[in-house]
């Protein structure tokens, strides 16, 4: 979203199920790139929420030909 603190967008991202702050890929992967990033659409890395036309359980971070 646009004019949205870094901060806000992490917010955002926790509470639409993208990034987990719990999840150890989360606090890995993603939270340092949200945090020193501006924009974009994050870290080249499958998201924590699946798709859901996931086609292998659904499970956070899911590496299947849909999700990634």
């Amino acid at each position: 979203m646009e004019n949205e603190t870094r901060e806000q967008r992490i917010k955002r991202l926790e509470q639409d199920g993208f990034l987990d702050p719990n999840c150890p890929t989360c606090k890995d992967e993603f939270y340092p790139w949200y945090k020193t990033h501006d924009g974009g659409s994050g870290p080249f890395a499958p998201s924590h929420k699946p798709l859901s036309s996931c086609k292998s359980g659904k499970r956070p971070h899911c590496t299947c030909d849909s999700c990634f």
